[in-house]
């Protein structure tokens, strides 16, 4: 990687001060339709697919739990509502 960089140099010092100037500019221009610096508007483009991506998966483990592993809890509160002589369904005695 040493190696690299300085036979190099020059390129990547020419590289660093492009992007820098490139994300400097973004952060001052905004576009005419909104108030909103473009830099934001990229960091956004870039961020929110991931967190989305992580959202679901949460979303995934919270429904598996509540709809298959879960049903334990839920046999017990029917068996508890049978015991007492009610339908284990609010609505069920409605008509």
């Amino acid at each position: 990687m040493d190696s690299l960089l300085t036979r190099h140099r020059n390129t990547v010092v020419l590289a660093a001060v492009l992007m820098a100037q490139v994300i400097l500019l973004a952060w001052q221009v905004r576009r005419p339709d909104s108030d909103v610096p473009l830099i934001r508007e990229w960091v956004a483009a870039v961020v929110s697919p991931p967190q989305r991506l992580v959202a679901g998966g949460f979303s995934g483990v919270r429904y598996t739990w509540e709809s298959y592993i879960d049903l334990r809890a839920r046999a017990r509160k029917t068996s508890r509502f049978r015991r007492a002589g009610t339908p284990a369904c609010p609505d069920a005695g409605i008509a």
